[in-house]
């Protein structure tokens, strides 16, 4: 019963006056919060999920932060229903399994992301490094198709040194400069040249090498005259006989 006008007052958000209050308890048969049952549910196939595949944790919060989410959305209406809706006790202890696995899951996942990171930064690397030696192998080509370096005289061009493909012809350079002169995107390039003559055509290898092995890089890569990029991934220095990158392993090349 209400004492005063003070103790009923007007209605709130957050409270109703006592006549209110009193209507909804007789005339409001009491019924279960489903928020908070499906919190707690969420909350065990957080739990199970975590268990069964501890190797894929970041599985967990598709299920733990809805269901933590449902928890807190369960526990506002029970106490905003003024004893129509119950069941507070299963919404919190949803909420409590929810927020253990989520921290157990972050903890889990935390030392795996500076190494996933860098995973992705290696592959980036060689990737756009790959990019780079399809580019050199088609500046190759159109050097030597314009005979821009013949030392000896027959027509038929020689290949061109990082510094001359980036020199270029009255166009422009034939590959970005920077190869000649700096790592890019963590590689560091290198091109030898043989003339070629009469007897014998010029020839060439290009190699590319990580600035920081494992870091920068996994994969050192070469490349030659027939315009197939090679690779080794065990420290190794590759050569003609390396097997060859996949066309997949990165897009078309671009300057």
């Amino acid at each position: 019963m209400c004492d005063s006008e003070n103790a009923c007052g007007d209605a709130t958000d957050d409270v109703l006056p006592c006549d209110e209050s009193a209507q909804h308890r007789s005339g409001a048969m009491a019924r279960f919060s489903w928020a908070a049952l499906i919190g707690f549910a969420l909350g065990v196939v957080s739990v199970i999920v975590f268990l069964h595949m501890f190797l894929l944790p970041w599985l967990v919060p598709l299920f733990s932060i809805p269901g933590i989410i449902a928890g807190h959305i369960a526990s506002s209406r029970i106490k905003r229903s003024w004893g129509v809706q119950w069941g507070s006790a299963v919404a919190q202890a949803g909420l409590a399994v929810n927020y253990v696995v989520t921290i157990l899951a972050v903890y889990a996942v935390a030392p795996e992301v500076p190494y996933w990171l860098g995973y992705r930064r290696q592959e980036t690397n060689e990737a756009r490094t790959i990019r780079s030696l399809r580019n050199v192998v088609l500046a190759q080509k159109v050097f030597q198709a314009a005979c821009l370096l013949d030392p000896d005289a027959d027509g038929v061009g020689d290949y061109g040194t990082l510094g001359q493909l980036a020199v270029g012809d009255d166009e422009g350079p034939f590959i970005d400069p920077i190869l000649e002169s700096a790592p890019k995107n963590g590689y560091r390039f290198a091109i030898e040249v043989t003339a070629g003559s009469y007897e014998t055509p010029s020839t060439y290898i290009c190699v590319a090498e990580p600035v920081t092995p494992n870091r920068s890089g996994v994969r050192r890569f070469f490349a030659d005259q027939t315009g197939v990029i090679r690779f080794t991934d065990d420290g190794t220095q590759p050569n003609a006989a390396s097997p060859a990158v996949s066309p997949y392993d990165a897009a078309p090349a671009t300057k």
